[in-house]
C-alpha cells in the first residue's frame, strides 16, 4: 500500500476531520495517517502524529520531523496551516507529491489567501470538496490538476445502513405523526437541530433569529437542540438564549453515533451559513432525511432545492466590511416569512414526509473510493515521471561516456 500523510488543523468536531475519520476507517488502498497541529476532544478522528498546537511554530517542526521519518508516496495538506507545513516538506522532497485539498468557497484570513494561491502553483493536485470551491478558488491556470472529490461522513454511512435495514414508510410515518401530533396538543414541539462546530461563518446569531421569530407566531412550538463543541462563540449565543428566553438548548458534542440517536423524531435542521463550501452537516441531515433550513451558499444551492428537499433563507447582497471581509444580513421579514413557512410544513404531516424523502434522495457518491482514486492517480503519475527521468540521465550518462 502506498504511504499516505494528511495533514489537519485539529483532531476536532468539523467536515475536514469527520471525512478524513472516514477515510482511516475504511481506506484498504492506503496507509493512512493523520497529522494533526493539535488534538481536540471531542475529537472526530484519531490522529496518528500530532504537533505542539495550531499556532505554535513548534508544530511545523515537529510534523516536518515526523513527515521525515515516516517517508510518505504522497501528502494531503487540508487548511492553512497544513498547507505551509505541506509546502516545506515540498521543497525538501520535491519527487514526493503533494496535494492541496480545498473545504471552502472562501479563505478565511489573508494569510490563508496567500498561502493557498502559492500553493496551487507547486501542488501537483488541487482536490476540492465541491464544484462551487472549484469555481470560487481554482484560478483557469490551474484547473488542469484539480478536480472534485466530494467528502462523506461516518454519519452518512449510518444513516443509509439505517435507511437499509429498517421499514422507510414506517419511519417517515412517525416522522410526519410526531410534528403532527406535537402541533395539535402544544406538548411536544417541533424539534429542530444543529451539529457541528459554533464559528463565526456559521452565523448562529440568525439562527436565533429565526427562532425568535418563530417564537413570536407560535408560542412554544418548536425547539432548537444545538450539538457542538464548547467555544467563547457558543456560550455568547447561549447567553443571549439566555436573555432572550428563546427555546433553545445545548446537549454537549459527540460522535456520529451520539448524533444519530439525538436527533431521531426531529424534523428539520438549521444551518444559516454566511459562506459554506460543502456543507457537510447540512449533507449529513439530509441523509437522516431531515428537511434542511439553509442559505444557498456554496455547495448547498447544488443539492437543496427551495421546497422540494430544504427551505432556503435567503439574505440581502453581502457587504465589505471594515476588516475587508464580506459580510450579509438577513432582513425581519425574511425572518417572518420564513418562520410561517415553517409553521405551515410542520402542520402539513403528508408534505412534511414527502420533503423528508426527497431529502434523503440526493446522490452521494462513494468518498473513500474517490479519494483513493485520486491519490493513487498522484502517487503513479510522480513515479511514472521518476521513472521516464531516470531514464533518460542513465541514457545521457551512457551517451557522454
Amino acid at each position: 500500500m502506498i504511504r499516505i500523510a494528511h495533514l489537519l488543523h485539529t483532531t476536532g468536531i468539523g467536515g475536514v476531520e469527520t471525512s478524513a475519520d472516514l477515510v482511516s476507517r475504511n481506506s484498504t488502498a492506503l496507509d493512512y495517517r493523520v497529522f494533526a497541529f493539535e488534538e481536540s476532544e471531542p475529537a472526530a478522528v484519531a490522529a496518528d502524529v500530532v504537533g505542539r498546537g495550531v499556532n505554535s511554530p513548534r508544530s511545523v517542526l515537529a510534523l516536518l520531523a515526523h513527515l521525515r521519518r515516516f517517508r510518505p508516496d504522497a501528502v494531503v495538506s487540508s487548511l492553512w496551516r497544513s498547507v505551509i507545513v505541506g509546502g516545506l516538506h515540498r521543497l525538501r522532497n520535491p519527487r514526493t507529491p503533494w496535494v492541496v485539498y480545498v473545504h471552502s468557497t472562501r479563505y478565511s484570513n489573508i494569510a490563508d489567501s496567500l498561502v493557498h494561491r502559492l500553493a496551487f502553483r507547486f501542488a501537483d493536485r488541487i482536490l476540492c470538496d465541491s464544484a462551487a470551491t472549484l469555481d470560487a478558488l481554482i484560478p483557469q491556470r490551474h484547473r488542469s490538476r484539480a478536480e472534485v472529490v466530494c467528502p462523506d461522513s461516518a454519519l452518512i454511512g449510518l444513516a443509509r445502513d439505517r435507511d437499509e435495514s429498517a421499514d422507510q414508510d414506517g419511519a417517515q410515518d412517525g416522522r410526519a405523526r410526531s410534528s403532527e401530533d406535537g402541533s395539535a396538543a402544544g406538548q411536544q414541539p417541533t424539534r429542530i437541530v444543529y451539529w457541528g462546530r459554533v464559528v463565526d461563518f456559521k452565523r448562529l446569531d440568525r439562527s436565533l433569529e429565526l427562532m425568535a421569530a418563530l417564537e413570536d407566531i407560535a408560542p412554544g412550538a418548536f425547539t432548537l437542540e444545538l450539538i457542538s463543541p464548547e467555544s467563547d462563540l457558543l456560550h455568547e449565543a447561549l447567553e443571549t438564549v439566555r436573555q432572550r428566553e428563546l427555546n433553545v438548548s445545548w446537549l454537549g458534542s459527540g460522535s456520529a453515533e451520539f448524533i444519530l440517536d439525538r436527533v431521531a423524531n426531529a424534523s428539520f435542521f438549521l444551518q444559516l451559513s454566511e459562506f459554506e463550501g460543502l456543507a457537510m452537516a447540512v449533507r449529513e441531515a439530509l441523509a437522516l432525511g431531515l428537511v434542511p433550513i439553509v442559505t444557498p451558499v456554496g455547495a448547498i444551492r447544488e443539492y437543496t432545492e427551495d421546497g422540494l428537499n430544504a427551505l432556503h433563507v435567503v439574505g440581502e447582497e453581502s457587504k465589505k466590511t471594515a476588516n475587508g471581509a464580506h459580510r450579509s444580513e438577513i432582513p425581519a421579514d425574511t425572518f417572518a416569512e420564513v418562520a410561517r413557512r415553517i409553521l405551515d410544513l410542520s402542520t402539513d404531516p403528508d408534505r412534511l414526509a414527502a420533503m423528508s424523502q426527497a431529502a434523503r434522495e440526493v446522490p452521494s457518491g462513494d468518498f473513500t473510493e474517490k479519494f483513493e482514486t485520486a491519490l493513487l492517480s498522484a502517487v503513479g503519475a510522480a513515479w511514472a515521471q521518476a521513472g521516464s527521468t531516470d531514464t533518460a540521465g542513465t541514457k545521457s550518462g551512457q551517451e557522454t561516456r
